[in-house]
């Protein structure tokens, strides 16, 4: 590429796994949709709908009187008057609309967490189960205590250590029971007590299937969709910039030939101009092909490019209203780091 920035505009300080973490390839694919939905007009018109009627409900239930009727104070009722959908965002809805709700919903899980999560932990908490990682995973045997020996505690410590850190990771963070099963008697004993200890615990293992809500589209190749997502952020923070200017500066291609352009070029040479009118055209097809990806991802389909599953849309207006995207995005990402940073201060 060329003079790109090691860190995507959408990589947030703890944001993700590190890439030494076994997830880290695993959710390559569902991060890049996290973010287009992140991005989307329409999945945060969807968004902003239930968290006013989720905070309408909640906040009338706080405030009704004995009779049962909604008291809100006048600040209640400004604070929802903001969240509540403007005339223009309601003409906005298309067609297909209840399809975004459905996703969002499914996507949230019902609740707005997936925009306030940062994506590690969205991914632990609902993700694997969205997307069919938290399978049923075999029980492990972690230590082992020969008769009239001593607990290596240290060792012990280290080998749980890994466990939750590794494998219940990868597993999705499925809960575990931990028992000490004292080595008497014989096999069949051994298991008739530990039934008698998850019986009297009253443990009740949810029932994983491993089943997806949705699935990634096969025949795509998933290693050029970061191109499409970076292309958008920089078309909404530079919407001034020639078409050209701004494929060179998301780098829309990998041919060296584009690359060696340069973007501060103010005269053209015949080569220049052939090679600047070049490269806004693929990026031209690119931003297009982003934008439908993203409607696509925000009705639960991802990676798509099949336009014909989209209502018509306006490429230019919904560009624009990706910069209001962007400054939610961001808005809640600082919230989210001054209290990563505070609490390290308490620390």
């Amino acid at each position: 590429m060329n003079e790109l920035a090691e860190k995507e505009p959408w990589e947030f300080e703890k944001d993700d796994f590190e890439k030494d973490d076994p997830l880290y390839e695993i959710t390559r694919p569902y991060r890049i949709w996290h973010e287009y939905l992140r991005l989307s007009p329409t999945f945060l018109l969807a968004a902003k709908e239930h968290e006013y009627q989720i905070d309408n409900l909640s906040t009338e239930d706080k405030q009704r009187n004995k009779d049962g009727v909604p008291q809100l104070s006048d600040r209640d009722r400004d604070i929802l008057s903001q969240r509540k959908l403007t005339i223009e965002e309601e003409n906005r809805k298309p067609d297909d609309y209840d399809e975004v709700v459905k996703t969002f919903k499914q996507m949230a899980y019902g609740g707005w967490e997936f925009s306030i999560y940062y994506f590690k932990k969205w991914w632990l908490i609902q993700g694997a189960d969205i997307f069919g990682h938290r399978h049923a995973p075999s029980p492990v045997s972690l230590f082992n205590v020969p008769h009239h020996t001593d607990v290596n505690k240290e060792k012990f410590n280290q080998v749980f250590d890994d466990y939750i850190n590794g494998q219940r990771r990868e597993d999705g963070g499925t809960g575990f029971a931990l028992f000490a099963v004292p080595l008497t008697g014989d096999k069949k004993q051994l298991l008739s007590a530990l039934k008698v200890l998850i019986d009297e615990q009253d443990i009740k293992p949810i029932q994983k299937t491993g089943e997806a809500l949705f699935q990634l589209e096969k025949g795509k190749q998933l290693a050029k969709l970061p191109k499409g997502l970076r292309l958008l952020y920089m078309k909404a923070m530079h919407p001034e910039l020639e078409l050209w200017r701004l494929g060179h500066k998301a780098g829309v291609s990998d041919d060296k030939t584009y690359i060696n352009l340069d973007p501060n070029l103010t005269h053209h040479t015949d080569q220049s101009k052939y090679l600047s009118e070049y490269l806004a055209s693929m990026t031209s097809n690119r931003l297009r092909e982003a934008v439908i990806i993203m409607e696509n991802a925000a009705r639960g389909r991802f990676p798509c490019t099949n336009a014909s599953l989209l209502p018509k849309f306006d490429q230019d207006e919904m560009i624009t209203l990706l910069k209001d995207s962007l400054k939610l995005r961001e808005r809640r990402e600082r919230g989210r780091l001054y209290g990563l940073h505070y609490k390290r201060k308490k620390q």
